[in-house]
C-alpha cells in the first residue's frame, strides 16, 4: 500500500458518524456466562459465546447470500456480531473492510461477507463460515492508526473510514465478495457493486463522491476509481436506487440519441419538493427550502416535473401505503408526475423504458 491520504477526510467522516446509534442498539456480544443466565435471556450460544437472538438472520436472507458470495459461504450471524466476537477472541487485531464497514454502521452488503481482520500473521481467506479473511499488517497498514467506535466493544479497533472503503472496493473488485448485479445498467457486475458501495459510503457519511478522488487514489486503480466516482452520488437511499438512477440515466442518454429529448435534464437524488411548489436540494449542498416539505424525491427532474419514487418491500405495510398515497396526491396536485416504481421494474428493462419514456412524453406535453 503507498502513502495513505485518507487522514482529513477521515476525521470529517468520523465526526459525520459520532451518535453510533446503530452499535448502543444492538446487545452486546458476550463469553459464555453461568446457568443462571440462559436462552431466555435473549441470547443463543454460538461457537461458545453467547449472542444476541436477534443477531441471527432470516434463513431466506442467509441463503440468498450463500447463492452469490464467491465461496458459497452462509452466514447465519449478522456481520456486527461476527465483528464483535473476532474483536473478543483477537484483541490485537483490527477489524477491516466488510467487519468495519458494518462497525461504522453502513446498512448493506456486510452481512453476506467475511468477517475481516488485519493482523500480524499470514494472509489467509475464510475457509467457512467461522474462520476470517486476514490481511498482514505490512509497515504501510500499521502507519494508519485504528480508531475504537464500539461503545459496547470499547476496546475493539476498527479501520478508518477511508480505508475501510477502499477495503470494500478491493474486495469487490478483485471477486472476495459479491451479489446480485441487476443488469442493463451499462456498467460490469463489479462496476455496478462498486458504485453501489461508493453511493452507500457517501450517503452514510454525508460526503460528495469527488472527495474520495484523492483520498482513494494511491490505494485504488486510479481509471476505474475516476469512472465510478463519475456515476456515484451521495443522495442514494438503498442499493436498489442506485440500480434505477442508473438506468434512468442511461434510458434519457437513449431518448436523446433518438431526438425525443435536446438534452439530458439534470436528474437529482433526494429533491425536496415544498408546498408552495419551489425544490431544493440541500443533500448536494444548495440551501434548504422554507416551506412545508411535501417529498424527498429519490429521483427528480425538476426541469419536467417529473418524480421518481423506488418502493422497495418497506412500502408494503398499510401506514407506509398511506403516507406514499398522500405524497402522490400532493405532487400531482402541485402539477408533477410521480412514477413510483418497484423492483418489477427494474429488472424489466422493456417495462422501465415504456414507464419512464412514457412518463418524460407527458411531462414534454405539459410544458
Amino acid at each position: 500500500m503507498q502513502m495513505y491520504r485518507g487522514g482529513d477526510l477521515d476525521q470529517m467522516m468520523a465526526d459525520a458518524r459520532t451518535t453510533a446509534e446503530h452499535l448502543r442498539a444492538a446487545p452486546p456480544t458476550r463469553v459464555r456466562p453461568g446457568v443462571d443466565d440462559r436462552e431466555d435471556s435473549g441470547y443463543v450460544e454460538v461457537n461458545g459465546l453467547w449472542v444476541p437472538s436477534s443477531s441471527l438472520r432470516v434463513d431466506e436472507d442467509a441463503d440468498r447470500g450463500a447463492r452469490h458470495h464467491p465461496r458459497r459461504l452462509r452466514y447465519a450471524l449478522d456481520a456486527l456480531t461476527r465483528a464483535r466476537i473476532l474483536g473478543q477472541r483477537q484483541r490485537g487485531w483490527t477489524l477491516s473492510c466488510w467487519s468495519a464497514a458494518s462497525e461504522w454502521g453502513l446498512p448493506w452488503f456486510c452481512d453476506d461477507a467475511d468477517t475481516c481482520a488485519i493482523a500480524p500473521v499470514t494472509p489467509r481467506t475464510a475457509r467457512d463460515a467461522n474462520d476470517c479473511t486476514v490481511r498482514r499488517r505490512t509497515p504501510a497498514l500499521a502507519a494508519v492508526d485504528p480508531v475504537q467506535i464500539d461503545p459496547r466493544c470499547p476496546d475493539l479497533r476498527v479501520t478508518p473510514p477511508v480505508l475501510t472503503l477502499v477495503h470494500c472496493l478491493q474486495s469487490v473488485w478483485r471477486g472476495g465478495h459479491s451479489w446480485y448485479a441487476v443488469p442493463g445498467t451499462g456498467l460490469t457486475d463489479r462496476g455496478l457493486r462498486a458504485v453501489q458501495i461508493v453511493d452507500a459510503f457517501c450517503t452514510l457519511f454525508n460526503v460528495a463522491p469527488s472527495a474520495l478522488l484523492d483520498a482513494c487514489r494511491d490505494q485504488f486503480n486510479a481509471s476505474a476509481l475516476k469512472r465510478i466516482l463519475a456515476v456515484a452520488d451521495q443522495g442514494t437511499d438503498s442499493p436498489m436506487e442506485t440500480v434505477m438512477r442508473l438506468k434512468v440515466l442511461r434510458i434519457l442518454r437513449v431518448l436523446v440519441a433518438r431526438g425525443a429529448l435536446t438534452s439530458i435534464p439534470v436528474v437529482t437524488p433526494q429533491l425536496v419538493v415544498h408546498a408552495d411548489g419551489s425544490v431544493s436540494d440541500p443533500v448536494h449542498g444548495g440551501a434548504t427550502g422554507t416551506a412545508r416539505i411535501i417529498a424527498r424525491l429519490d429521483l427528480g427532474i425538476g426541469e419536467f416535473r417529473l418524480a421518481l419514487q423506488y418502493d422497495g418491500s418497506g412500502h408494503l405495510t398499510k401506514d407506509r401505503r398511506d403516507r406514499d398515497s398522500q405524497v402522490t396526491a400532493a405532487l400531482a396536485n402541485l402539477g408533477w408526475h410521480p412514477l413510483r416504481l418497484t423492483y418489477g421494474h427494474l429488472i424489466d428493462d422493456d417495462l422501465l423504458w415504456r414507464t419512464v419514456a412514457d412518463g418524460v412524453k407527458l411531462c414534454l406535453s405539459r410544458l
